[in-house]
C-alpha cells in the first residue's frame, strides 16, 4: 500500500511540474508580447490631395502597439504632435495646410510601455498652382465642339490665364496651338473648340495658371462626327450635240470613305 501511495506521489508531481512548464512558457510568451515596445513603422510617404491637404501611409512593423502618433513641422521649426491614432490603421489625412509651404513629418508607435523609434522623415510641399476641373464635351459637330472648366481654386494666386487645350495625343499642353483663352478669375468658364477634323478622336483638358505655374484639369477623350464631303465639280469639255464631259474634285471626304461618286444633270 505504502509503494502504491508514493507512486502516485511521484506522478501527481511529475504533472505539476509538466503544468508548471506549461503555464510558465505561455505566460512567458505572452510577457514578450505585450511587455516589448513595439517596432517602428517605416516607409512613410506623401500624396498631395490637393492645395492644403496631404495623405500619409505607411508600413506597420508591429502587432503589440496601442496606435501611432504623427509628428509634423513647418519649415526649419520643431516637431509637434499633430495627431494620435489607434492601431490597424496605416493612413491619415492632414488637412488645413499651407499652400505653398514645406512640411516634414515622423511617425512612431506605442503601447504601455513605451515608443517606437521614429519613422522616417517625409519632407513634402504644398502646392501653389490652381486646382481645376474639365467640363463634359458638348454639342460635338465635325469641326467643332464645347468645354470649359471649373476653378476650385487659384492656388493663393491670380489666375492670369485659362481655357482649354486639345491635341490628337494624350495630355496636350499650353505649349500647343491648339487651345483657347478664356479670360482669368476663378469659377466656371466655356471654351469653343474649333478647327477640328471630322471623325476623329481628341484629348481636351482645362488648364489654369497663376504666377506659380499652370495646372490642367481632368482628361476627357470624345470623337468628332463624319460630315459631308467638300468638292468641285470640273468645268464641261468636249461638248458634243448629245454629249459632254465633266467631272469633279474631291477635297475632304469628310471623316469617312466615299463610297459613290460622279455628276447628275437635268
Amino acid at each position: 500500500i505504502n509503494i502504491l501511495k508514493i507512486k502516485t506521489m511521484k506522478k501527481r508531481f511529475i504533472i505539476s511540474i509538466f503544468i508548471s512548464i506549461l503555464f510558465s512558457c505561455s505566460t512567458d510568451n505572452s510577457n514578450n508580447n505585450s511587455n516589448t515596445i513595439p517596432s517602428a513603422p517605416n516607409n512613410l510617404i506623401g500624396q498631395l490631395l490637393s492645395t492644403t491637404s496631404i495623405n500619409l501611409s505607411w508600413s506597420d512593423n508591429s502587432s503589440n502597439e496601442t496606435g501611432f502618433k504623427i509628428e509634423r513641422k513647418s519649415g526649419v521649426g520643431n516637431f509637434s504632435l499633430i495627431s494620435t491614432i489607434s492601431s490597424g490603421t496605416n493612413n491619415f489625412v492632414d488637412t488645413g495646410l499651407s499652400q505653398n509651404t514645406t512640411y516634414t513629418y515622423r511617425i512612431f508607435s506605442y503601447n504601455d510601455v513605451g515608443n517606437s523609434t521614429y519613422s522616417n522623415e517625409l519632407v513634402i510641399t504644398t502646392s501653389g498652382l490652381p486646382i481645376i476641373t474639365t467640363n463634359e464635351i458638348s454639342q460635338i459637330t465635325g469641326t467643332t465642339s464645347i468645354s470649359g472648366g471649373n476653378i476650385l481654386s487659384n492656388g493663393g494666386s491670380n489666375i492670369i490665364s485659362r481655357g482649354v487645350v486639345w491635341d490628337a495625343n494624350p495630355n496636350p499642353t499650353i505649349l500647343l496651338p491648339t487651345k483657347t483663352s478664356d479670360g482669368n478669375g476663378n469659377g466656371q468658364f466655356n471654351s469653343n473648340i474649333t478647327g477640328l477634323i471630322p471623325n476623329t478622336p481628341y484629348y481636351v483638358r482645362a488648364y489654369a495658371t497663376n504666377t506659380n505655374g499652370t495646372s490642367y484639369g481632368n482628361l476627357i477623350q470624345f470623337y468628332t462626327i463624319p460630315t459631308l464631303a467638300t468638292l468641285t465639280t470640273t468645268a464641261m469639255s468636249t461638248i458634243k450635240n448629245i454629249s459632254a464631259i465633266s467631272g469633279g474634285n474631291i477635297t475632304n471626304n469628310g471623316g469617312a470613305g466615299v463610297f459613290a461618286r460622279g455628276v447628275i444633270w437635268s
